[in-house]
């Protein structure tokens, strides 16, 4: 029996969840009747079908929008990772609009959160707590986290809403058929199947505190040589699928960071680390932390350190894929559009009935993706938003060029996680010269 949710919270239990999607599911089915009716009595046709198509767009994604903020747990992490993986594939008005998913979350009261502890942990393990914290010091889609002291030393405890891992299946099948209605909408022959199962296999993990706890131990052994990387310690007694203590570690945040005007040598020592880091993480393990947002780091200036925080989307990536993408790196630079399509085609990341001219935008893109690194000796300004202007002008050509290949399911989260990097290192507005990264990239 479906679990009765209290007025106003986000509904837990299968039946409640799936219901109100559903439910969201037939209003965007009748607004599309109602535009498509509309627009057979515009007095222009063609005009009129057009503005009722991208009021239609508009409206659903609102109503997304307003759904997955009140159901939070997977809908709402699917939602948010849709805006930014399935770019390239939606109208860019219902992108708009799913980015606020970003800044959407509710909290847990603080008598819920007694109780998952108690229930997770056990009442003789909830006594060992002092100084818990009433309200979350960070929230975010799947859970929220709180401060404590145990045994003599500060925690985080990370908590899991109620019923996420249950609903996280259901959540995600009905919000791909959604998906997928929007993607017809753009007159694309692209089925999203392959972006769906990667979303749901991060979900997966995100769902396992046990998973990210084991994540970070092998992420602080991979990095432990390294003493500019500080990674909290997973404290088991307090570790359950559900819930996650670890030790507290403190930091600003990188946005307090950069309003404190740090000196440029303080810049380009922070982004030299985030590159290493990439590097590392990549190139040398496959073991990779694919969310790069602000949110997961806090940086440390006198200790010239930087905190690494929340491993649940993590993904590993072999040598035999870590090999062809060094390969198509290196063919990026040498190799002709055909050839570089090719290659493409081969390792899964286009479809083969792309037209020529798709062929070429691809090739641009790519080669203008590697020019920072090139040019020796010249350092490129992450902080000018010349080179912004033209990346964004040569994806959206591909983009709209392209008909039948989905989001690459082999490096959807690699590139989620370079994308990432990007937005850190401009917010950084740092100067450097890359031409030594790329030797990383292609030889290591």
């Amino acid at each position: 029996m479906a679990k009765k949710d209290k007025p106003n919270s986000p509904p837990t239990g299968l039946f409640a969840r799936s219901k109100e999607l559903l439910g969201l599911a037939a209003k965007m089915g009748q607004k599309e009747l109602s535009s498509r009716v509309s627009s057979l009595v515009a007095d222009n046709p063609q005009v009129g079908k057009s503005l009722a198509k991208l009021q239609t767009q508009l409206t659903q994604a609102q109503m997304l929008v307003d759904s997955l903020s009140h159901l939070r747990g997977a809908a709402m992490k699917a939602g948010q990772m849709l805006s930014i993986e399935a770019a390239d594939y939606l109208p860019p008005e219902v992108i708009k609009i799913l980015s606020k998913l970003h800044d959407s979350s509710e909290t847990m009261a603080f008598e819920d959160v007694s109780k998952i502890l108690e229930k997770e942990l056990g009442a003789d393990t909830l006594t060992t707590l002092s100084s818990l914290t009433e309200t979350p010091i960070a929230s975010a889609s799947i859970g929220q986290v709180h401060k404590a002291q145990y045994d003599g030393q500060e925690i985080a405890l990370k908590i899991q809403f109620p019923g996420v891992d249950k609903s996280l299946e259901s959540d995600v099948y009905l919000l791909k058929k959604i998906a997928n209605a929007f993607v017809k909408i753009q007159g694309k022959d692209i089925q999203l199947d392959d972006l769906f199962e990667e979303f749901i296999d991060i979900l997966k993990q995100e769902v396992d505190y046990l998973k990210e706890a084991s994540h970070m131990t092998r992420y602080r052994e991979m990095l432990a040589s390294d003493p500019r990387y500080v990674i909290p310690i997973a404290i088991p007694n307090l570790t359950t699928s559900r819930v996650l203590g670890m030790t507290y570690e403190s930091g600003m945040r990188p946005q307090d960071w950069l309003d404190s005007s740090p000196s440029d040598e303080e810049r380009d020592f922070f982004a030299r680390a985030f590159l290493d880091l990439y590097v590392s993480e990549f190139y040398r393990h496959g073991f990779v932390q694919t969310d790069a947002n602000f949110g997961n780091f806090l940086i440390r200036p006198r200790e010239k350190q930087l905190v690494l925080l929340d491993f649940g989307a993590m993904k590993v990536f072999d040598e035999d894929f870590r090999n062809q993408y060094r390969t198509l790196l290196k063919l990026i630079q040498t190799g002709n559009d055909e050839e570089i399509f090719q290659f493409a085609v081969e390792i899964g990341m286009l479809d083969s009935r792309e037209s020529k001219e798709c062929q070429k935008a691809f090739g641009d893109m790519l080669r203008l993706s590697v020019a920072p690194f090139e040019g020796e000796g010249t350092a490129f300004d992450f902080g000018s938003s010349e080179y912004s202007t033209q990346m964004n002008e040569k994806s959206m050509k591909f983009t709209r060029l392209i008909r039948y290949s989905p989001p690459p399911k082999n490096i959807l989260f690699l590139h989620r996680k370079l994308s990432g990097l990007f937005r850190l290192l401009q917010s950084m507005k740092v100067k450097i010269t890359l031409q030594e990264y790329w030797e990383n990239f292609v030889s290591v």
